[in-house]
């Protein structure tokens, strides 16, 4: 009878320490996937910071690009302008000249 309570007594002292050792290993990875999670949400934090800047400066480029192809027309006219006049005082000289 006796070895019966030290035989229980036994497996139940390997097994609280196995539990034991369990409960170590399981804060353990606890632990780990805090630091993951912290890294994670920094990542996060970053790459939002970095989405935000990028979709701003492709916003303001388009803009830019928009002014640009605005000020482009703009010049396009102006140079069709100057070659019609240049045309015109080109014509008005070679009328000149036959003239003379």
């Amino acid at each position: 009878m006796l070895k019966i309570v030290i035989l229980v007594i036994f497996i139940n002292l390997f097994i609280s320490i196995i539990f034991f050792y369990l409960a170590i290993q399981i804060w353990l990875l606890k632990q780990k996937l805090v630091l993951i999670t912290n890294s994670l949400n920094s990542y996060q934090i970053i790459i939002n910071e970095i989405l935000y800047t990028s979709i701003a400066s492709i916003y303001t480029g388009k803009e830019q690009i928009h002014n640009l192809r605005y000020k482009n027309q703009i010049l396009q006219l102006q140079i069709q302008k100057l070659r019609q006049i240049l045309d015109l005082i080109i014509l008005g000289r070679n009328i000149l000249q036959k003239s003379i």
